[in-house]
């Protein structure tokens, strides 16, 4: 994202904002006075996206369609695309004085000589004179969206230093900012579209609060990751970050930094400030800096809660300081438990409209990095102010007790966690100050053991505070406390910690065990700080947390023991919630569980012997893979090391391991040789696939299934890329590929560069993403390798090829999606696609051929002449270098449409007599691209019928095309086809709702299967009437290539489902 503009396009910005605002900009500059204006995405036209007219009425001084891609795209402007777009325009606006288009595309070479031929004057084929003469093509290649942007607040300060008006950096952002509100509420009204001088003026003379005020009605307070509950107030502290953080920052974060030792109130003092301030920020970000693992894997989840797209391409300390320079309203980042200045030296942002909080032990902070305020012990006043806080203990003008506060202070020496911990301890006790001397004698009747030492910092009695409160905890607070410390103890997944404590082995387990009774015994203790990852999500998987005080790990380090079995209870609950999230497609989310779950796997490694590691290398793997998405290639490159290791060790003492462990051990050897392809130990790869030949020769009979074949030739896919020489290693793995039956087609060349890894890397993602219709993330993952790939001069056949597959994975995803009316993203994300391909020239013949077929797959109505000759090209590559399998499945789309169109000829095809009984009627609609038959029909049991089939719901499952329909629906609870079924069946939770001339049918999930418009059936007005009588209506999902329509409608077969009505008002609920 680095130098991309990234920054710019996470606050909001799109090139489409920036090139408009400059354009109101420059008709400012040169007549601030006049009458012009600026029509933005004006309604009733399609080909410019903003317009400059002199007056209301007059025909565009200019017309200029924006062709914009994201700033990591690699789509490129054709020749066809340019002279398509001139032509457009021109037909459009035909009395425009000049047509332009912008765009921040490459050219290809043929659309650059165009280009050129406008620039000077001379024709251009294919379009017509009279456009050719007045139209321009502007490129941006060499900007970014933030040198764009900077030159825009650049042209913003100039004009507001004329005017002496408030001038600072983020003033400039944010009336950028509000130009762009602008702009968007102008592409989105129903009526004046148009932007005048006024406007422009108005936003540039606004005020700086009055500006951060209007800025697009955004809300400020957002708090993410913050501690909640009880705080410890210092006002040292409060008075130091008032004074540091005074006011607005100008345009370069502030740094403040609270160094003291631990347990001296710190982070609580800093949470208390934020609370208070919270308004002041449009978001406060909470970062646990305890280390630059525990620091990364909070980006992902930080960046989607920000709205940024995750590129695992940039480090996470490039893309967080990306984003928060980005922001144009002031915000606060936290770094709590930063180890030294070294250790977040690059997470420190150096541009933006923020301030910065950093709390840390190390007392020897630079002073000319930041403002340093050390924290120590408690005064006497503190402490009573603590005390009252905690107890409610003083006299009658709200003081403290003097005599009992200062016994407390002088015996825990003033240190504030222990003084907490001691009115905690009161507190349980009902909170008579009266008790004061028993827990005194409590603390000192702690016995230290002099084989356990006294961690540096602390005192004698502050160990033994700490030890008394946890003799005090119940048992089920114990548990949760090792538990927690064995998950790293900072950033602690509540509900998979709640969950090992109830998966525990019965003999382990507890006898009650309520999760919110527990907590508060916990937060009360001051020995665990419960937060929230986001303030406003409540939904998002792990958003409760707990972070246990740094105090009790280094006490309890050599004084307790942990149970082994807390290791796997922990592993599989953390494992069984990140998996379903990877397997789904929220990478992200999937990714909020990793500290913890390698802190677990991290202490199984020390304390569990290789060979009983066998049940946690399944979570070894999952998270080498899931460190493998997000970008950590040398930390997956550990736990895919780890996890194969535990598989050879076993294979190793067993002469017959079995098939299945075998794999296990393949898959992740594979994912292991592409994690080191992405490290700097790639020769280590050798020795990875030098022992999976010994165990594949070991082992012959397993390496035929799927599943060793796939990782053979994933290993032989990443030493082709290294460049290892076919004589070597790469033929010992061809051979055994082929002593297994694998075919020998040959093998296209490949470049020998790690882009090719990332592109793989990045149509996995792809489809991951797709299966779940996380469309834009998917196409986001693919153009960021395929520019990443074009800019190091890469094969474009490469990139082809995963674009190809990219295409199908999309595709297919339509095709598995139900009937319901598709959703914009997907078509936006097909277009980007399309948008990609038509920037592709001097394609293989093979490659066009199956582009070809790609698009027409789509469209609504397919050209089947076209397709045919593709198909045609299609088979005559076959072997070389299309495998046969791959060249099957293209035909076999192209059959499906040739079937779906078969279907389409004159519905008098079907039997007369059946339709003469005008008591069924059949539709064809055009859903989203795909062909879909319905009949609306009397059932025999009395009902208002529906019935449907999909024609072309097909999709590759890896054998071939096939429709997978019936299976999802019988997921979702719809009943299967039965010809012997005597009654309808009712399936729980689907009903069907007529709202106007629209049916729409959906599951217990609230997921629409079939939207359908009345309005195309001349018989509805008579099946409507049914409808409204009946309580049910009789859905069957048809397959035409089973028993005849006839048959199906006069079953009474498959589902009775719920007329969802609207309920009256005069009639009572039952």
């Amino acid at each position: 994202m680095s130098g991309s503009g990234g920054a710019d396009a996470a606050a909001g910005f799109r090139y489409q904002h920036l090139v408009t605002i400059e354009a109101l900009l420059d008709a400012f500059d040169a007549d601030a006075a006049g009458s012009w204006r600026i029509g933005v995405d004006v309604r009733g036209q399609d080909s410019a996206d903003y317009v400059l007219i002199s007056s209301p009425g007059d025909a565009p001084r200019v017309a200029v369609q924006v062709k914009s891609s994201l700033p990591t795209s690699s789509t490129q402007l054709s020749r066809p695309d340019v002279i398509s777009m001139l032509s457009t325009l021109h037909a459009e606006h035909a009395g425009s004085g000049r047509f332009e288009i912008r765009t921040n595309r490459r050219l290809t070479g043929p659309a650059q000589d165009a280009v050129s031929a406008l620039a000077a004057g001379l024709p251009v084929e294919g379009l017509a004179p009279q456009a050719a003469r007045v139209s321009t093509v502007r490129t941006d290649v060499s900007e970014t969206l933030g040198s764009i942007a900077e030159r825009l607040r650049d042209r913003v300060a100039r004009y507001r230093s004329i005017i002496h008006a408030e001038n600072a950096g983020n003033i400039t952002q944010l009336v950028v900012s509000r130009l762009r509100d602008l702009v968007d509420e102008k592409a989105t009204a129903v009526r004046d579209q148009y932007i005048d001088a006024p406007m422009v003026a108005a936003i540039l003379r606004l005020p700086g609060q009055q500006l951060a005020q209007t800025s697009g009605g955004r809300q400020y307070g957002r708090l993410l990751g913050l501690p909640i509950g009880e705080v410890i107030d210092r006002d040292r502290v409060t008075s130091f970050l008032d004074t540091e953080l005074l006011g607005a920052s100008g345009g370069v974060p502030r740094v403040a930094v609270l160094t003291g030792a631990a347990g001296t109130g710190k982070s609580s003092a800093v949470s208390g400030w934020v609370k208070t301030n919270s308004e002041r920020f449009f978001c406060a970000i909470w970062l646990a800096a305890g280390s630059e693992e525990l620091l990364q894997a909070q980006v992902p989840t930080l960046l989607e809660q920000l709205g940024q797209p995750f590129d695992p391409s940039v480090s996470p300390s490039q893309a967080l300081r990306d984003v928060l320079a980005s922001i144009p309203y002031p915000w606060l980042l936290v770094l709590d438990g930063a180890p030294s200045m070294a250790s977040i030296d690059g997470w420190l942002p150096s541009s933006g409209f923020g301030d910065v909080v950093i709390t840390s032990q190390d007392g020897n902070w630079p002073a000319s990095h930041a403002r340093v305020c050390p924290i120590g012990a408690f005064t006497l006043m503190e402490t009573a102010e603590l005390v009252r806080r905690r107890l409610g203990a003083g006299d009658d003008k709200g003081h403290a007790l003097t005599k009992d506060v200062e016994q407390l202070a002088s015996t825990m020496g003033y240190w504030p966690l222990a003084i907490d911990m001691a009115c905690h301890w009161i507190a349980r006790r009902g909170g008579r100050l009266s008790t004061l001397p028993d827990y005194l004698i409590g603390v000192g009747e702690v016995d230290l053991d002099e084989d356990q030492s006294v961690p540096a910092g602390y005192t004698h009695t502050a160990v033994q505070a700490i030890l008394l409160a946890w003799n005090d905890l119940s048992e089920p607070a114990r548990v949760v406390l090792l538990m927690g410390l064995l998950c790293g103890g900072d950033d602690v997944p509540l509900d998979a910690l709640v969950g090992a404590v109830e998966a525990l082995p019965e003999d382990l387990r507890l006898d009650s065990f309520e999760q919110e009774v527990v907590l508060k015994e916990l937060c009360s203790s001051s020995l665990v700080t419960r937060f929230l990852k986001d303030s406003r999500d409540q939904d998002a998987p792990g958003r409760d947390r707990i972070a246990i005080h740094e105090s009790l790990g280094l006490v309890g380090d050599g004084r307790w023991e942990y149970p082994g079995v807390y290791i796997p209870a922990l592993s599989n609950a953390l494992d069984g919630r990140a998996r379903p999230l990877r397997d789904a497609g929220r990478i992200r989310a999937a990714a909020s569980y990793l500290p913890a779950g390698t802190s677990v796997l991290s202490a199984a490694v020390t304390m569990v012997e290789v060979g009983d590691q066998l049940q946690l290398a399944p979570a070894m793997h999952n998270a080498g893979d899931l460190l493998l998405l997000t970008g950590s290639a040398e930390q997956a490159a550990f736990w895919l090391t780890q996890a194969a290791g535990v598989y050879a060790e076993r294979i190793s003492d067993n002469p017959l391991p079995g098939t299945v462990l075998v794999e296990y051990f393949f898959v992740s050897a594979a994912r292991l040789t592409i994690a080191l392809a992405r490290t700097p130990h790639t020769d280590r790869i050798s020795r990875v696939v030098e022992f999976a030949l010994d165990v594949a020769n070991g082992h012959p009979d397993a390496l035929s299934t799927p599943i060793i074949q796939a990782a053979l030739e994933t290993m032989a896919g990443t030493l082709r890329i290294l460049g290892t020489p076919e004589p070597g290693l790469l033929a010992e793995v061809r051979k055994v590929q082929l002593l297994a039956g694998f075919s020998d087609d040959p093998i296209p060349d490949t470049a020998f560069a790690s882009w090719s890894i990332q592109l793989a890397e990045a149509a996995e993602r792809a489809l991951i993403l797709m299966q779940h219709e996380q469309w834009d993330e998917a196409m986001d993952s693919f153009l960021i390798a395929a520019n990443a790939a074009r800019d190091t001069g890469a094969m474009e056949h490469e990139i082809v090829e995963t674009g190809i597959y990219v295409g199908v994975a999309l595709l297919n995803s339509l095709q598995q999606r139900m009937l319901a009316q598709l959703p914009p993203r997907w078509h936006t994300s097909w277009k980007r696609f399309l948008e990609w391909h038509s920037s592709l020239e001097d394609l293989a013949p093979h490659q066009w051929a199956r582009l070809t077929i790609l698009k027409g797959a789509s469209a609504e109505h397919p050209p089947l002449d076209k397709m045919h000759e593709a198909l045609r090209v299609v088979e005559e590559h076959a072997g070389k270098p299309l495998r046969s399998d791959e060249v099957s499945m293209w035909s076999e789309q192209v059959t499906i449409l040739d079937r779906s169109h078969a279907l389409s000829l004159p519905w008098e095809l079907f039997s007369e007599g059946f339709l003469a009984d005008r008591n069924v009627e059949l539709t064809r609609m055009y859903d989203g691209g795909r062909d879909v038959m319905v009949w609306l029909f009397a059932s025999p049991v009395g009902l208002p019928g529906v019935a449907f089939f999909n024609i072309s719901a097909t999709t590759n499952r890896g054998h071939g095309w096939e429709d997978p329909q019936p299976r999802a629906m019988r997921l979702a609870g719809f009943p299967e086809h039965d010809p012997t079924r005597d009654a309808l069946e009712v399936p729980a939770g689907w009903s069907v709702r007529l709202a106007g001339d629209e049916l729409c049918l959906t599951d217990a999930d609230e997921t629409r299967w079939l939207t359908i418009d009345l309005t195309d059936f001349e018989m509805s007005k008579i099946w409507r009437e049914q409808f409204r009588r009946a309580r049910f209506l009789h859905v069957v999902y048809g397959d035409l290539g089973g028993a005849r329509i006839e048959e199906l409608l006069g079953l009474p077969d498959q589902a009775a489902v719920t007329i969802d009505r609207p309920r009256r008002w005069w009639r009572w609920p039952k």
